[in-house]
């Protein structure tokens, strides 16, 4: 936020440690379009879904975030 960064967003919290988490790699993949034969790219698709961090620990982050930064915009997803 120092940087002049309006908000961030977490990426899915891992609520349940059961499962291992496994990361595909490459974890981003270009997204393509064959219009009349043509190959272009049209996007990039990120397919690392879930944090591989403790929920303790992302949560310890966003409540220091909060508590420094009250104005600032924090957003979490929790894969539903």
């Amino acid at each position: 936020f120092d940087a002049g960064w309006g908000g961030v967003y977490y990426k899915t919290l891992n609520l349940d440690d059961q499962f291992k988490i496994l990361h595909p790699s490459p974890r981003l993949a270009a997204v393509h379009s064959t219009p009349a034969g043509e190959r272009f790219g049209v996007g990039i698709q990120n397919v690392e879904q879930i944090s591989d961090r403790p929920l303790k620990d992302n949560l310890k982050d966003i409540e220091w975030l909060k508590k420094r930064y009250p104005s600032n915009i924090v957003g979490v997803s929790i894969m539903g």
